[in-house]
């Protein structure tokens, strides 16, 4: 705001000597005071004062104008800053390139940070913690290193992978759980043992499994009222996902809610299970309900079983893969559990909230794991619309950020996602 109060004193100082000057000029030499004269004097006055004014205020004007000048250079100044500033995010995913489900987390990742406004670029390691550990070292070595890294530990390379992070000063999200609680207690949770370690995007495989398995006894038990509930299972390997995804299984079995026949590793190979199969089922020929830690698996089980039996078996997997979709909606497959493909676009929503934060700590929504979402007979119809159109590529994910004001938001979900995407087709 512009301040004139150092320039109407001087005008009015000025005018009133002007009219003290007439004044004495209107009075004769007999002292008497001439009216025309005097008239002939204030008109005078009056057009000096008006023009004293119009100077005034051009003055203000050049000022304003001046400092609005200043004000705009200074906006554009800030303005580039911030695009300087502008986060930059380092996604190391694995090295499957023929796997679908990878293929569709990079694409939600790289989703959500150009809606928000920051960089990322992907990454590949095999799956080794040799080869991720110099996948990172490659990174951090480079003179644009990013500000943020999005990344997937293995067992036993947590604590190097983090301590190298740590010494370059490059702040980091984990993907899934691997088992941290192991190494000798020294990795706990996100900022209390790595202050650089800012969340981690954990979804909940007991209760994913819990869900799929819950799908397909009530599938079994609507087909075979009287029967006793025969379980084989196709499981992954010894990691953490699979042994939480299996323990499940056990827990049931335990509490005498099915008869658990077996579970048999696969390490996520479908030949192994297309090799494996055949025998399971001729093992065991009462087992009608067969859980996976996959859809790949699901789909090699129902290739298999179809062939062996003219009875209905109960299939289900891990994923959401498009072939698993497509056979739930000919009721081939029975259910898939999935959304998980969210995880990198979760953990580019942590570091924009991360980003807003007037204190920078740790998002504490990132505390809580995350659930998975079921797919079957009922649902999957909305569901493969949604993802068949990649409809997360038409959303804005402002409304999953909490800007300081209200409740906090929602929770990234693909059931949430859907709704947003079917109140925008209403408008199309």
């Amino acid at each position: 705001m512009i301040s004139t109060a150092g320039t109407l004193p001087k005008v009015e100082i000025k005018i009133f000597f002007a009219f003290y000057a007439n004044l004495v000029a209107s009075t004769g030499n007999d002292g008497a005071l001439h009216i025309n004269t005097l008239i002939h004097q204030v008109v005078h006055l009056f057009l000096h004062a008006l023009l004293l004014l119009f100077c005034v205020s051009l003055n203000v004007n050049a000022n304003t104008l001046a400092l609005s000048k200043g004000a705009n250079e200074q906006a554009e100044k800030t303005g580039a800053a911030l695009v300087q500033k502008k986060p930059s995010i380092a996604l190391i995913l694995p090295q499957a390139a023929e796997h679908s489900f990878w293929r569709i987390v990079e694409d939600v990742a790289y989703t959500v940070a150009a809606d928000l406004g920051i960089n990322i670029q992907t990454y590949t390691s095999i799956e080794s913690r040799f080869s991720l550990l110099s996948t990172v070292e490659h990174l951090l070595r480079q003179d644009n290193k990013p500000d943020y890294v999005i990344i997937r530990p293995y067992q036993g390379n947590a604590r190097a992978l983090f301590d190298l992070l740590h010494q370059a000063n490059v702040k980091f999200i984990t993907l899934e759980d691997t088992d941290f609680d192991n190494q000798d207690g020294i990795i706990q949770y996100p900022t209390e043992s790595y202050p650089n370690w800012i969340g981690e995007v954990v979804y909940d495989n007991q209760q994913g499994s819990q869900l799929l398995l819950d799908a397909l006894l009530r599938e079994h038990k609507n087909a075979y009222p009287n029967k006793p509930i025969n379980v084989v299972g196709l499981g992954g390997n010894f990691n953490s996902v699979s042994k939480q995804r299996e323990q499940v299984l056990v827990d049931m079995d335990a509490k005498q809610k099915l008869q658990l026949k077996q579970v048999f590793s696969t390490n996520w190979d479908k030949q192994i299970a297309q090799d494996k199969l055949p025998e399971i089922l001729r093992r065991y020929p009462q087992a009608r309900l067969i859980w996976c830690a996959n859809d790949d698996l699901a789909l090699t089980a129902y290739q298999l079983a179809s062939k062996q039996h003219n009875q209905p078996y109960f299939i289900g997997g891990f994923d959401w893969l498009s072939g698993a979709i497509e056979s739930i909606e000919q009721g081939k497959l029975t259910a898939s559990v999935g959304g998980h493909f969210l995880m990198a676009g979760q953990a580019v929503l942590q570091i924009a909230q991360y980003q807003l934060a007037d204190a920078p700590q740790r998002y504490q929504d990132s505390l809580g794991k995350y659930n998975f979402e079921l797919i079957t007979q009922t649902n999957v119809r909305q569901f493969s619309r949604f993802i068949k159109r990649k409809g997360w590529q038409f959303l804005s994910y402002q409304h999953y950020l909490h800007h300081g004001v209200g409740l906090a938001p929602q929770r990234l979900s693909i059931t949430s996602m859907i709704k947003l995407y079917n109140e925008l087709a209403k408008f199309d």
